[in-house]
């Protein structure tokens, strides 16, 4: 962080498995305060289930998803409403912002492997983090489970936090101003 962009003050922000990263940045470098918004912890993968996810076999499967399944407007759109959970905006919701990225040859396999390759969270670490924390969370997220949430929550006891009311994983798109607001309002 420093040597790319170096700064006297770091106020670090993180969505979903960013939010895992941005914890364990947290636990690691002096900044001045953490940002959540529906942030998924990081577990490690090893054994088996590594071998398994970086696998040919695997790769080539992901990569099929990705590059073929996008391709099919309905599944598409459905798997936008359970990130989004918003009906209207769904329908509306230029589904190549999605597809595009994902249709990138290789993409699904470059997804498995940086899930086995990411730094898992060291939650007795993250816990020492001493500096004023923010999690948002959306109550109709499908993607975080009760005890994802709830591991989070343990971690930063006396964070600020924030429910997005009818809010999917994805709020960040379409519940922008709303948490814009409640982080602006947080960093004042």
């Amino acid at each position: 962080m420093e040597t790319v962009a170096p700064a006297e003050e770091w106020y670090v922000a993180g969505h979903s498995m960013g939010g895992g990263v941005a914890m364990n940045i947290a636990a690691q470098a002096n900044i001045k305060s953490l940002i959540l918004i529906c942030p998924c912890p990081i577990s490690e993968v090893s054994g088996f289930a590594a071998k398994l996810m970086t696998s040919r076999i695997m790769g080539a499967t992901a990569n099929f998803i990705f590059e073929h399944l996008t391709k099919i407007t309905p599944l598409l759109r459905l798997v936008a409403y359970m990130a989004f959970m918003d009906t209207e905006f769904t329908m509306n919701y230029d589904l190549s912002i999605i597809s595009e990225p994902l249709q990138i040859h290789n993409t699904g396999y470059s997804c498995m492997v940086a899930s086995v390759r990411a730094t898992p969270n060291d939650f007795d670490e993250i816990s020492k983090t001493d500096v004023p924390v923010l999690v948002v969370q959306a109550d109709k997220d499908v993607v975080l489970t009760s005890s994802m949430k709830e591991t989070v929550a343990n971690a930063f006891p006396n964070a600020k936090t924030y429910t997005v009311e009818g809010g999917g994983h994805l709020c960040l798109e379409n519940r922008s101003e709303e948490i814009s607001d409640v982080i602006l309002d947080f960093l004042a």
